[in-house]
């Protein structure tokens, strides 16, 4: 978790969100250690996914929680687009390159976005989607011979030869979803602190499809 204000970002890491117990005696200290309150936050920004069913329902729900309690609004940001974030800190790209995010979804999908770098910031190119593990080859030849940077694990599950280097190591970090929420234009209420899972997404749209 991380708190930014005057332009710095102060991080505390914790490993494991798979319990609220764990989150909300860290969020205390770290307000504490700064001479805050909850209420003189502008806002609570979280990962709202996709990612691990578990971590996210806990994340959500104790942002839901804290916003409620305060009165503030919620920011939620892509966790592929924090990774994006955390890669472009770590150096690993350059101006103008594009970055393919993957994160491994399990039960053959990955996780994928993609992105253009524009200074530290990580703009869309590509929007979050579930796919096949299959699939990716189709996206390396969409993107041949253009300068691009690969970030995360997911890569590994193609096996593709035709990926020099993949920065597998890049994990999200709050510092990055900090970021990310200050320069956010837009904000939720207490309410739509909601995690986001595209799988539940994915298979409601083929739901739909045999319906009609």
């Amino acid at each position: 978790m991380a708190l930014t204000q005057s332009g710095k970002v102060q991080e505390h890491y914790l490993a494991d969100v798979s319990s609220s117990s764990a989150l909300l005696p860290m969020i205390n200290e770290l307000l504490q250690q700064n001479q805050l309150k909850l209420s003189a936050l502008e806002g609570i920004a979280y990962a709202a996914g996709p990612g691990s069913f578990t971590g996210l329902r806990v994340v959500a729900g104790v942002v839901q929680g804290l916003a409620y309690a305060a009165g503030k609004p919620v920011i939620p940001v892509s966790s592929l687009q924090v990774m994006a974030c955390e890669a472009i800190k770590n150096r690993v790209s350059e101006d103008g390159e594009v970055l393919w995010v993957a994160m491994d979804a399990r039960m053959g999908d990955v996780y994928l976005a993609g992105f253009r770098v524009n200074g530290l910031q990580p703009d869309y190119i590509y929007e979050d989607c579930l796919l096949p593990c299959t699939a990716l080859p189709d996206v390396l030849d969409s993107i041949s011979g253009k300068p691009v940077g690969f970030v995360g694990e997911a890569w590994q599950l193609a096996d593709l030869a035709s990926i020099a280097t993949c920065y597998n190591a890049v994990q999200p970090r709050a510092r990055s979803v900090a970021s990310l929420a200050v320069q956010c234009s837009s904000s939720h209420a207490a309410e739509q602190a909601l995690p986001v899972y595209l799988r539940e997404q994915v298979s409601w749209k083929k739901w739909q499809k045999k319906a009609t």
